[in-house]
């Protein structure tokens, strides 16, 4: 099996605007709800969980 990470998903996933912002929000070590991620994305919480499950 190949243990390489898929640097072409990850900058897919990264690409978006939405999840970028969530991402940058969550570097600052606080864990916050996918409704606050939401509010700082300027998103729907129901947004917010479909972009965090393709994070995963």
């Amino acid at each position: 099996m190949d243990s390489t990470p898929n640097i072409a998903k990850i900058g897919a996933l990264l690409g978006d605007n939405t999840r970028a912002r969530m991402l940058s929000t969550l570097m600052h070590g606080k864990a916050l709800t996918a409704s606050e991620l939401a509010r700082e994305a300027g998103v729907t919480a129901q947004t917010a969980t479909s972009h965090l499950a393709k994070l995963e």
